[in-house]
Formats: C-alpha cells, structure tokens, sequence
C-alpha cells in the first residue's frame, strides 16, 4: 500500500497536503484584514471626493444665500446660512464619511483589478454601511428633540428619512469617487514597475508550511535536475548489460524465455 504523503509519479518526497480551500481570502471576496496602504489610499480619494462635491454643493448654497441675506446673519426661522453650510458638508454627513471609509478599509477594499460591477457593489455597500451609521446617531438625536420638544416626530426623521434621504444621495456621489480612485489606483499601477502587489501575495501561508519556503517556488524532484540516483536504486545488471548474453539461449518450445538452457526441461526425454 503506498503511502499517501508519497505521490505516484511525482518522487519520493513529501507532498504537500490537500488543500481545504479556506487558506486565505482571495481578491474577489470580501474579507475582513488589516489595513494596507493600498487600500487606505483608495478609500481616502473615494471619501474625500465625496466630501469635495459636499463642500462645493453647500458653497453653492451659501454663495445663493449671501446675495440676499448676510452669511452671519439669522433668518426669520432662526437659520443662519453659514451654519447651514457648515451642517450641509460636514457636520450632518459626517458619520456618513466614517462608515463608508471603514467599510472600503476594512471589509469591501478598492483595488486596481477589480471588475467595475464589483466596484461599484462595493461602493453600494460602503453608502449603506454610512447610512446605517446616520440611522445609529439618529436614534441618540432624535430621542432627545423629542424629550427637549415634546414632540414625537423628531425620532421618525433623524432615524428614517433622514439618513435615508442623505445615505442616498451621497451613495451616488461616493460611486463616482470609488470610480475614481480605482481609475487613479490603475494608472498609478501601470507606471510602477511590476504593478502593484497582488493580494494574494498578502494572504497569510499555511501553518504547515515554514516560513523559510513559503515565498519559495515549488522545488522539482531530484532527478528532473539531473542528480545521480543512490546506489540502492540501481538497478541490478541484466545479463544483457554484463555481456553474458551467451548464457542465455533463444526461446523453445515447452521453457520459458528467460528460463537458462541448463534448466529446461528436456523435450526429447518425454517422448
């Protein structure tokens, strides 16, 4: 019975176990690791493009209110427009920033060999992890107006239709700056050297396997190298080889062919 650390065929070393196919994540799935350069640079253009269309939008609003109404100045609602400019782009999205950069960092990556379907799903996925956030803190907020109003409308809006209506809006916009970013991440890949370094280099190496040859290529048997085979599995001479051919005769009836002419039976005995 052979030995199942040996393979047929493939030498006499030991081979390398069965694979369970859970090693480590690939580039295609999501996965949960740590953070790389790589990824935090892609995550940081997608989010801070998003926070650069939120900034000129509310600018645009302040620029609008300004030629009517002083920036500082409150309204009859009791609206400033500077501090609607400052709430606009950083104040009431900012939850929003932090749990679409968590996601692109920790869970749905942005990396240059991406498929543009699975680009964008993940795109989708970070914009509902920031919502859900904005749904978090609406619950804290809007419990407290209701409190301080005694109204109970607030902790429908901060909690539904608020994040709703905000998570859908900059959702859209984050696509695009996940395009971008992946965009910029595959031009600056194409001018380095070598590209970029796969993901499956990052993946950790099987424990069985040490350290010292888990970057290794895979070693070939001995004798596709040309390296002399040991004695013991030399094989024995055959008398066709030592030049004793002569001992051994051609086939006739009733012997076998490899059988000496001194053992065969002797045909003309039995008649």
């Amino acid at each position: 019975m052979s030995n199942p650390m040996y393979g047929a065929g493939r030498g006499l070393g030991p081979q390398r176990p069965p694979s369970s196919g859970h090693e480590g994540p690939g580039p295609r799935v999501l996965h949960g690791s740590r953070p790389t350069a790589l990824t935090l640079l892609s995550a940081g253009i997608a989010v801070v493009s998003l926070i650069a269309v939120m900034f000129l939008s509310s600018l645009m609003y302040l620029l609008g209110v300004m030629s009517y109404q002083p920036a500082g100045q409150a309204d009859s609602t009791g609206d400033v427009p500077l501090r609607d400019f400052v709430d606009g782009w950083l104040t009431t999205p900012f939850m929003f920033y932090v749990g679409a950069f968590a996601v692109f960092v920790f869970l749905a990556p942005i990396v240059a060999r991406l498929s543009v379907r699975t680009l964008v799903l993940r795109a989708v996925l970070a914009g509902a992890g920031g919502t859900i956030l904005l749904a978090v803190l609406g619950v804290f907020t809007g419990f407290t107006n209701d409190v301080r109003n005694s109204d109970a409308s607030y902790i429908w809006t901060d909690v539904v239709t608020t994040p709703l209506w905000l998570g859908t809006e900059c959702t859209a916009i984050l696509v695009a700056g996940a395009v971008f970013a992946w965009l910029l991440l595959g031009r600056l890949a194409s001018g380095r050297p070598g590209g970029w370094p796969s993901d499956a280099s990052r993946v950790p190496q099987p424990a069985w396997m040490p350290q010292s040859r888990a970057q290794q290529p895979p070693a070939t048997n001995a004798w596709h190298q040309g390296a002399p085979v040991p004695a013991q599995w030399e094989r024995s001479p055959r008398p066709w080889q030592d030049g004793s051919a002569a001992e051994w005769e051609q086939p006739q009836p009733g012997g076998e062919p490899w059988q000496p002419a001194e053992q065969r039976p002797d045909e003309r005995s039995t008649h």
